[in-house]
Order: C-alpha cells, then structure tokens, then sequence
C-alpha cells in the first residue's frame, strides 16, 4: 500500500543523495521508481494465521511462539497496556511478534501458557538477551524475508565503489512532505 501510495504521488524519477561506503563521498543519484521494486510473496496461505515454535536457549523448558503481528494487533496492545507504568510504546510494539509463552513445568503435566499481553511483556522483560535475540532470529526467519523490498544500485563517481542501498518508504514519504 505504502509503495502504491508512493508510486501515484510522486514521479516515475527520484532523485537520492547516497554516502558511498568505501571512500564516504556523497553524491546524487537518479533512479526509476519502477526499477527499484521487488516483492517476496510469504509462501503460504496465510501469513497471518501462521506461527512458529521456538525453545530458547536459556531459559530451559520455555518456548515462544512468534507470528506476523497486524495493525489490530499493535491498535489493541497500546490502547490496553498504553496507560501501564513501565509499558512505553516501543516495549508493547517490540513483543506484538509474541503470541505466547509456554514453559514446562515438572510437578504439572501440561505447559503453562502465558498469552495476556501483560503477561508476555513481563515474561519478556525477565529474559536474557540470548533469548531475545532467538525470538527475533525465529521471527526474521519465519516471517523477515517476505513483502516488498525497494533497492537502487549505484556506482560512486569518486571511486567506483558499487553499493546497494534500501530505500525506505516511509522516510521517504515524510521527506517529501516536508520539502513540499
């Protein structure tokens, strides 16, 4: 949508200043909107319904299980934990990829099941950082690789250097705003 937004908006040919990451000289390059678009379709049905399992290294007997949040998802966590002492925006939307934690218990015969947004974050905030990391791993590698990706190509006029730059949409549409 973003990339439609940005396509009918504004012209075929955008210009961009780009920092070269061998010799650091910044220089202006053209390019077509068109050429830059790629899209990696998710491989299944639904990508919204789709989770993944993952045991974390450290702490033994948890598992977390990640999915591709939804704005839903990130409209319903900010306005129930928005107002919590110690809940700040960046906390609630970091775990909205968390659908659950589930641990192990000797002494009971099925897992416990923490799924409550109030209860995820505050098992995530008791994790290490291994942990964390093997949340967003598993999550990157079940759901990062999918969607539209916007990549120009240049060669820097000082050194040659060929570098791949992103470009992201959304900084990309504020600029323009602004500079309107």
């Amino acid at each position: 949508m973003l990339y439609g937004l940005y396509h009918i908006t504004y012209e075929e040919i955008r210009n961009y200043q780009v920092r070269c990451t061998a010799c650091a000289n910044e220089y202006a390059v053209t390019v077509q909107a068109s050429s830059t678009f790629n899209f990696n379709a998710y491989p299944g049905e639904a990508v919204i319904s789709d989770r993944e399992k993952v045991e974390l290294p450290v702490s033994k007997g948890v598992f977390v299980t990640v999915k591709q949040p939804t704005l839903f998802d990130e409209i319903s966590g900010i306005s129930q934990l928005g107002n919590r002492p110690g809940s700040t925006i960046e906390l609630i939307t970091e775990t909205l990829i968390i659908d659950k934690f589930e641990q192990d218990m000797q002494e009971q015969k099925e897992a416990v099941v923490y799924s409550e947004r109030i209860d995820v974050i505050d098992a995530y905030l008791s994790l290490p950082a291994r942990d964390k990391r093997a949340i967003y791993s598993a999550y990157e590698k079940a759901f990062g690789n999918y969607g539209i990706n916007l990549r120009m190509q240049s060669n820097c006029n000082s050194c040659g250097n060929q570098d791949e730059y992103d470009i992201d949409l959304v900084e990309s549409f504020f600029r323009a705003l602004f500079s309107a």
